[in-house]
């Protein structure tokens, strides 16, 4: 059931979009850290068993998938009001820790603010938690422009 949800739907969505001449960029959330271990990371692999896996595989097929897309990789989710916590855009380097948490609607400000940006295209960016206040949509676009593009997606550029 796990992987018909992380994995299978994405695979479903990118064939849905195939089918129909899609030509936007699929933006999708995923968890910081996922390609990582971490004691988090492992925790929730126990919890839902083969989650990490999942995660991992469905990232590599839409990067495979020829689609244009953005990758969002964010912490552990809340109900907390959004632009209350300061995060950033950092590369994908960080582990999953307990102690990095982001509302759900600031992770939703991020996907849109990153998919009306033609500079996220081929991206993979996690959302790292620090202390201090909310960042601007100015100050998250600057920092988006100074990721680098995913290796494989040089290509949809």
């Amino acid at each position: 059931m796990i992987r018909e949800v992380t994995y299978q739907g994405l695979v479903n969505v990118v064939e849905a979009a195939r089918s129909s001449g899609f030509n936007g960029r699929i933006v999708l959330p995923s968890v910081v850290g996922v390609d990582r271990s971490s004691l988090m990371i492992r925790i929730l692999d126990k919890i839902k068993s083969g989650l990490q896996r999942n995660l991992i595989e469905r990232e590599r097929y839409l990067r495979a998938s020829g689609l244009a897309y953005t990758i969002v990789r964010a912490p552990i989710l809340t109900y907390t009001p959004a632009r209350k916590a300061n995060f950033r855009i950092t590369r994908a380097t960080h582990n999953l820790t307990v102690g990095s948490k982001l509302s759900r609607g600031d992770l939703a400000r991020v996907m849109i603010l990153a998919s009306q940006q033609a500079v996220a295209t081929g991206k993979t960016f996690e959302l790292f938690v620090a202390k201090g206040a909310a960042p601007s949509d100015k100050q998250l676009l600057e920092e988006l422009e100074q990721i680098p593009p995913d290796s494989v997606a040089r290509n949809l550029l």
